[in-house]
């Protein structure tokens, strides 16, 4: 199957914030899963925090690790750009990704804040 690795914002300083990031990478999993049945999404931050605390500074680094790691066996990347931020955790997906871009599709979506609210507005 094909695996493709979702790469958003998550670290949030607000729980607002923090849940708007979530909502984001559910969306952009979702749009994976119904563009093709055999399409993998892969999306650390989702997974991680159930059991990992993005607080702590160790296991936020663990978690990064871990989630670099998924990201060397993804096929393709989905880079989520909202309001032209790329926070440090995605330059770093993108720094990996583009050490292998030989071997990676690399799809970017640019989006404003109101347009993805607009987008995950549509699916809740």
């Amino acid at each position: 199957m094909h695996k493709t690795y979702i790469c958003s914002r998550f670290r949030a300083y607000t729980p607002e914030e923090r849940q708007f990031n979530i909502d984001v990478a559910r969306y952009f999993c979702k749009v994976v899963i119904d563009r093709s049945p055999s399409e993998i999404p892969i999306a650390p931050h989702l997974f991680f925090p159930q059991f990992m605390d993005d607080d702590n500074e160790d296991e936020r680094e663990c978690g990064i690790e871990m989630g670099l790691e998924l990201l060397t066996e993804c096929d393709t990347i989905v880079v989520v750009i909202i309001d032209n931020h790329v926070s440090e955790g995605m330059m770093g997906e993108i720094s990996l990704c583009m050490q292998r871009a030989v071997e990676m599709d690399v799809e970017i979506i640019r989006l404003t804040r109101k347009e993805a609210e607009e987008l995950i507005r549509k699916v809740a």
